[in-house]
Formats: C-alpha cells, sequence, structure tokens
C-alpha cells in the first residue's frame, strides 16, 4: 500500500521527464534534419551546366578567348583551335553552386569573330574552383573546373607570375 501511494505521486513527474526528454531529442532530430534539408536545396538550385548544343558550336566556331584577371597584372588571349578546344574541354558537366564565400578571380569571353557568344566569371581559389555563365547580363549557367582546368590554371598563373618578377628585377 505504501509503495501504491509513492508510485502515484511521483508517476506524473516521472512521466513529465520521460516527456521532455523525448521532445528535446525530437527537436535536435529536427534541427538536424532542416539544417540536412537546407544543405540540400542550396545543391538544388545550382545553375544548370551551358547545354551541349552552346558548347559544340563555340568548339566549331570559337575564334578567340580571353581572360580577364581582376587582381592580377596579367590577362590571357587564345587564338589557335587547339587551344581553344583544349579550353571548353576544362567545362565540367557537373553543375558548381555559387558559393557566397567565393570571389571570382576573372572573367573568360569565349568569341566568334568580333562577338562574344558566351562569358563567365571563373572561381579559382581552396573550395571554390568553376565557373559561373553569363547570358544577357544574367547568371544563367554553371560547371566545375576539371582537374585538368585546375591544373592549367595554376601552372598559367605561375608562369606568368615568374615572368612578372623577371620583368621587374631587369629594370
Amino acid at each position: 500500500m505504501k509503495y501504491k501511494s509513492m508510485i502515484k505521486q511521483f508517476l506524473p513527474i516521472i512521466t513529465l521527464l520521460v516527456l521532455l526528454v523525448s521532445c528535446q531529442d525530437k527537436s535536435s532530430e529536427t534541427e538536424t534534419e532542416e539544417k540536412a534539408g537546407t544543405t540540400n536545396l542550396v545543391e538544388q538550385y545550382a545553375l544548370p551546366v551551358p547545354p551541349i548544343e552552346t558548347l559544340e558550336y563555340l568548339y566549331q566556331n570559337c575564334s578567340h578567348i580571353d581572360y580577364v584577371f581582376y587582381e592580377l597584372p596579367f590577362s590571357m588571349s587564345l587564338d589557335d583551335v587547339g587551344s581553344i578546344r583544349k579550353t571548353l574541354s576544362h567545362i565540367s558537366t557537373s553543375p558548381a553552386p555559387d558559393k557566397a564565400e567565393c570571389k571570382p578571380m576573372g572573367r573568360i569571353f569565349f568569341d566568334v569573330g568580333i562577338e562574344t557568344k558566351l562569358e563567365a566569371d571563373f572561381y579559382f581559389s581552396s573550395g571554390c574552383v568553376y565557373f559561373l555563365f553569363y547570358e544577357g547580363g544574367e547568371k544563367k549557367y554553371s560547371s566545375f573546373m576539371t582537374p585538368d582546368a585546375v591544373k592549367y590554371m595554376n601552372n598559367y598563373i605561375s608562369q606568368a607570375n615568374a615572368q612578372r618578377q623577371q620583368i621587374m628585377q631587369n629594370q
């Protein structure tokens, strides 16, 4: 009898504690699910890659490609077919999310004759190696850089910096 009355007194308290603990677990599960959902939404909203027709057109007709670096004191211009086609192969088939923390290194222009047919900001820093393409001044497509593109950019930048240092030393 004595135990029954004690159980009756503590049962509401024990029930309340069990409910509180289970609510906290569900709350942290919900937060984790919401965070995962947010990450998935960011990945879902990456712009698509440029259409294959556009890339094929450029592969056949692009007459020159210009790289303009925003903060480096050099630029790059390509006008031979082999280099142009190699550069076009640097565009991955995987779309890239436009990360707010990433800063573009420069802009690349794909020209046919005197008309720019496609342009893109290129991002080239730790965790940010992708192209963000524009059409009519609006963000339209995105693509990661291929591993070959990363090697190419590293090589070009290091060579350009070495040439710049040599010029500065000769002055």
